[in-house]
């Protein structure tokens, strides 16, 4: 850069250059204004370069923002494929505990949680249960004889070398190993494969009086301990009686777990206080047993979880709303500035999004049952400033009465008249159509048949009953083993589904598939698309980036011609000031010698 000082400018290089020396003019001001006249041009590129800079944030503000709602609408879609999450399916159990019907007059029951839990997951089914427990399952815990040194060798105590077995597992007394190295080796033989599931551990009641403790890791009977090999070495250490291969000294005997449930008559034994298999999708931690007590268990929908994703929705959708309305209005967005529109207003991807975010609000989706068709049936809607609001009562009554109904407003729904079809993953336009009471119309499926391996071998997928030809190809379904896609010639493009058949299977036609799509679910992808990494949003910023490059690439070619024209026009000036100047001294020298040869005259 230059720094000019009235008729002097001092160069980059640290050279001092005088202007209008000979000619009085101030070539440097001259030449800069020039110059900045010729970089109106830059001014103008570097202009579009901040107003690309201040979309590239404004479109990645919207692409959080958008990010977000597809993120809250992902949660309400349904389980629309076999990965995902269904919140409309989470569960909670609550416990209870009350008197049996059998119990003793004045009989007094412990707190639930002192006596179980229950953990459920999303495949446990809404209900009321009962569980009585009537004995919790122990491991078996025996001990030794009491040793009189726990480091001295076995052999200088008394007792025998050999081997003997635990649990089919050999252990070898040698005459150097204590107490403890015979601890280590039954704890060594607890490990791999073939693991005895037996953990030993010494417990020293005084300095001369120490005992071998085994435990077994599982409970139930069938971890009983046992005994084999020498005889005599397992009975010298008083781990059995005299003549025997069982247990002498039992602390605590091993035992199933005894349960009694929904008053069957009938016991319910398993051989683990972890019960996981007696209702589905529920898993029973036993503490304690006490008889003449049931636990109330009450599996429920988890109702919060869904108002929850709702809520969440509804604020997504917000904040979004409120951002697209914020660029589409004049205001003043600089402290002391004019009023002006955001960065965004006239972009037609933010017209695209806010067409969209409209669908949310005016949507009725067709097929799903009467008063749970559109968002302000539940107690959704919009306000003044074209937000949303939810009313808790309303909505709260629509969770509690008919859950169903609201799961089907937001997500995908999927049934089907043969168990064998299931959905894999519903497309972004797979579409369905709604008969004049607003019932779903069926699609039929009709499959040719299977091979040896149960890989379909043809398959179409039509509007009609008795028109599939024995599943003939008709180019709506494309195969891939045992996978179908329905293809564009059908309405439920993008559909894909799973068929779990035997091998070897001749035609099976006219199986019903029916669907709808509710607001969430429709309205994800498109979302979704626009949010993703590397999706639409990614794409315009780096649109943006790439103009901005190709911009700095224009004005450094710019900057680089400006900068010779300046060299230029610099030379010309100094060959004008040097000719000036010869002028000058060729003027002065005339004048001096016309002044001498006058005063000769004189």
């Amino acid at each position: 850069m230059d720094f000019s000082f009235d008729n002097s400018t001092k160069t980059s290089s640290g050279n001092v250059r005088f202007s209008g020396v000979s000619s009085g003019i101030n070539s440097q001001q001259i030449i800069d204004s020039i110059i900045s006249a010729r970089r109106i041009q830059v001014n103008q590129i570097e202009d579009k370069i901040s107003l690309n800079d201040q979309r590239v944030s404004a479109i990645d503000q919207l692409q959080g923002l958008t990010k977000n709602f597809a993120a809250s609408m992902d949660v309400l879609r349904g389980a629309n494929s076999f990965f995902v999450d269904d919140v409309f399916d989470n569960k909670l159990a609550f416990t209870s505990s009350r008197a049996t019907a059998s119990a003793p007059a004045g009989h007094t029951s412990s707190a639930a949680e002192s006596i179980l839990s229950v953990t459920v997951d999303d495949s446990a089914v809404a209900g009321s249960h009962t569980v009585e427990v009537v004995q919790i399952a122990k491991a078996q815990q025996i001990r030794s004889d009491a040793f009189a040194s726990k480091t001295d060798s076995l052999s200088s105590q008394g007792y025998p070398t050999g081997d003997f077995e635990i649990n089919g597992r050999n252990i070898t007394v040698n005459g150097s190993d204590s107490l403890l190295d015979l601890r280590d080796k039954i704890n060594a033989v607890n490990s791999g494969a073939n693991a005895t599931g037996v953990s030993a551990s010494v417990v020293s009641v005084s300095p001369t009086e120490s005992y071998l403790l085994l435990s077994s890791d599982e409970t139930g009977l069938s971890n009983t301990i046992t005994f084999g090999g020498d005889q005599s070495i397992h009975n010298a250490l008083g781990l059995t009686g005299a003549g025997t291969d069982n247990a002498k000294t039992v602390i605590q005997n091993a035992q199933n777990a005894i349960i009694r449930v929904d008053n069957l008559g009938v016991d319910v034994v398993r051989e683990s206080n972890t019960i996981d298999d007696v209702f589905s999708g529920a898993t029973i931690d036993l503490f304690r047993a006490e008889e003449n007590t049931e636990i109330v268990v009450d599996i429920e929908n988890d109702l919060n979880s869904v108002k929850a994703g709702i809520v969440d929705f509804i604020n997504a959708y917000n904040e979004l709303k409120s951002f697209i309305e914020d660029q589409q209005s004049e205001v003043v967005r600089e402290e002391g500035g004019e009023p002006e529109f955001g960065v965004l207003a006239f972009d037609s991807t933010l017209r695209s999004l806010e067409s969209r975010l409209s669908q949310v609000v005016s949507s009725i989706v067709p097929g799903v049952d009467d008063g749970y068709a559109s968002l302000g049936q539940i107690g959704v809607s919009i306000e003044d400033d074209f937000t949303l609001a939810v009313d808790d009562g309303t909505l709260d009554n629509a969770l509690l009465n008919n859950l169903d109904s609201v799961r089907k407003l937001f997500g995908f729904d999927f049934s089907t008249s043969d168990s064998r079809v299931s959905v894999i993953s519903v497309g972004p336009n797979s579409a369905y159509t709604v008969d004049g009471s607003d019932v779903p119309e069926p699609y039929y499926l009709n499959i040719a048949g299977t091979d040896a391996n149960g890989d379909l071998t043809d398959a179409n997928f039509v509007t009609s009953a008795g028109t599939g030809n024995g599943g003939a190809g008709n180019n709506t379904v494309s195969i891939n083993g045992k996978n179908m896609t329905i293809l564009p010639d059908s309405n439920a493009d993008g559909l894909k589904l799973f068929f779990n058949g035997d091998p070897n299977l001749g035609p099976v036609d006219d199986i019903e598939v029916t669907f709808t799509r509710g607001v969430a679910d429709r309205l994800y992808n498109f979302f979704n698309d626009f949010s993703k990494t590397g999706g639409e949003a990614d794409s315009l910023k780096l649109n943006l980036l790439e103009q901005n490059d190709d911009y700095e690439t224009d004005i450094s070619r710019i900057d680089s011609r400006l900068d010779l024209q300046r060299k230029n026009l610099e030379a010309r000036f100094i060959a004008m000031e040097t000719a000036m100047f010869q002028l000058n001294s060729l003027k002065e020298s005339l004048s001096q010698q016309i002044s001498a040869m006058a005063g000769g005259d004189n």
